[in-house]
């Protein structure tokens, strides 16, 4: 649900030509989370919830959110390796975040009174890994499939109207202004750069 909530958080909250503001991310974590610890309730009707264990947990699948809004808004990759490198990228913060909201899911779940225990420190490290590896997989197969997407579908628009090298200068007018623009080439369909 994460993945479908950025998606549309970020198609509604984004033109398409800046890069996302902090405001969208947060909407996506927030909403995320929302439709997590929604699941958690409902799937524990009749029994009782310790809410910061569940909010903590709920983040840390909800952080997936912000990498689908990073793979969504990245840079056209131009190779697959090149996909791969930003995906990793993009995995390895995402398994940071999941790793300390995982970490902390436990500590509530434990309360602070056990945290000085050994098979506390160790059940912390155990499940630190565990929410780094989750996050950074899950972070890195969407990414990967994303961007891939993307990269796909832009070869396959360029084959279908090829570029030509035309170099000329134009003049551009709008309603405040006029201007001269130099085009550098152009499609079949008329579309230059």
């Amino acid at each position: 649900m994460a993945i479908f909530i950025a998606i549309i958080i970020e198609k509604i909250s984004n033109s398409g030509e800046h890069q996302p503001r902090a405001v969208t991310y947060i909407m996506a974590l927030i909403f995320s989370t929302l439709v997590s610890l929604t699941f958690f309730r409902v799937s524990r009707i009749g029994s009782t919830l310790n809410w910061s264990a569940f909010l903590f947990l709920a983040l840390s699948m909800g952080v997936v959110a912000i990498a689908v809004i990073r793979a969504l808004n990245n840079p056209t990759c131009k190779t697959s390796k090149a996909v791969w490198i930003a995906s990793l990228y993009l995995a390895v913060p995402i398994g940071v975040l999941a790793a300390f909201f995982q970490t902390m899911a436990v500590v509530s779940f434990a309360g602070i009174g056990h945290i000085a225990q050994i098979e506390s420190i160790k059940l912390m490290t155990v499940t630190a890994l565990y929410g780094w590896v989750k996050g950074s997989v899950v972070t890195f197969i969407v990414g990967y499939q994303i961007m891939e997407s993307i990269r796909i579908q832009l070869i396959l628009a360029q084959r279908a109207a090829p570029r030509v090298r035309f170099k000329t200068r134009l003049s551009a007018l709008t309603e405040t202004a006029q201007f001269d623009i130099t085009i550098r080439n152009i499609s079949r369909g008329g579309h230059s750069h």
